[in-house]
């Protein structure tokens, strides 16, 4: 199997299921262990994101194509202001709960596309893996 689609909508309480699910697909792909930790801390991540800023309405899609993993997770909420923008900066010390998320995944993905507008976003986390 190469690709795992998981259907929102998402609420906070699914966050253990969706880790379950992306990690049980990482181990049969016969993912790394460090590899499986790093997609399962990403997919916890964008779903985060949905569940806080998109309304729990969106989906998580993984797929391999060789040694490139992919994380999508989409949403239909308000969009990113500054997409471009989002997540290169570190998170600020006087804020211990927000923003966090995009930042941790740009730290530890290949690549990070972000496509957002008005009726929704759409998140790419490229990974690529060794061994």
């Amino acid at each position: 199997m190469t690709e795992l689609l998981v259907p929102g909508p998402f609420v906070s309480g699914d966050l253990d299921h969706v880790r379950s699910q992306v990690s049980s697909h990482a181990t049969t792909w016969k993912l790394p262990d460090h590899a499986c930790f790093v997609l399962a801390l990403i997919a916890d991540e964008l779903i985060t994101n949905v569940i806080v800023h998109g309304g729990g309405a969106g989906r998580l899609r993984l797929l391999r194509r060789g040694r490139r993993v992919y994380c999508q997770v989409s949403d239909f909420g308000p969009g990113l202001v500054h997409p471009h923008r989002a997540g290169w900066q570190p998170p600020s010390v006087s804020d211990p709960w927000g923003g966090r998320g995009l930042w941790t995944v740009r730290m530890f993905c290949e690549r990070l596309t972000i496509d957002s507008s008005q009726i929704g976003t759409t998140i790419t986390a490229s990974l690529i893996i060794d061994g």
